[in-house]
């Protein structure tokens, strides 16, 4: 009788442990699925906050710099008073995509970049969207002071 007791609790014992196994597999998937997930809406805030520098910045900012489109709609001409360039684009679509990265490079090379506008705009984006950021999780740090 005390051999199937001590069976019946090795088996229990057994079986517990398996369950806490698997319960911690669980968690560690589930811990790094919401990692990722946070990181790809960190990632999509940043790029938001980006577009809209960029756009806020050619819209206020007087600055000897333009983009268009040439006449046969496939060539986009971008530069200041110093040089034109040129590049050929395969889509129409790409021209709002385009304006910003040239304008981008342009204040980069000119270093009118504002980061910490950046900053200012991507937590009001974070914060719109429920993402508390502390300075431990920002991907962007410049070695101010933190709320």
């Amino acid at each position: 009788m005390k051999g199937n007791i001590r069976i019946v609790f090795f088996l229990c014992i057994g079986l517990l442990i398996c369950v806490l196994i698997g319960q911690g597999g669980w968690l560690y998937k589930t811990r790094k699925m919401e990692i990722n997930r946070f990181r790809q809406e960190a990632g999509d805030r940043l790029g938001d906050s980006f577009k809209e520098f960029l756009d806020e910045e050619w819209m206020t900012r007087k600055v000897p710099f333009s983009y268009g489109l040439k006449e046969d709609k496939k060539t986009f001409v971008y530069g200041d008073s110093c040089r034109v360039r040129e590049i050929t684009l395969s889509f129409v679509d790409q021209f709002r995509e385009m304006g910003r990265a040239v304008f981008y490079d342009y204040l980069y090379e000119q270093h009118n970049f504002d980061v910490f506008q950046l900053d200012s705009l991507y937590r009001k984006n974070l914060e719109k969207t429920g993402m508390d950021c502390p300075a431990s999780c920002c991907g962007i740090r410049w070695g101010r002071f933190w709320k």
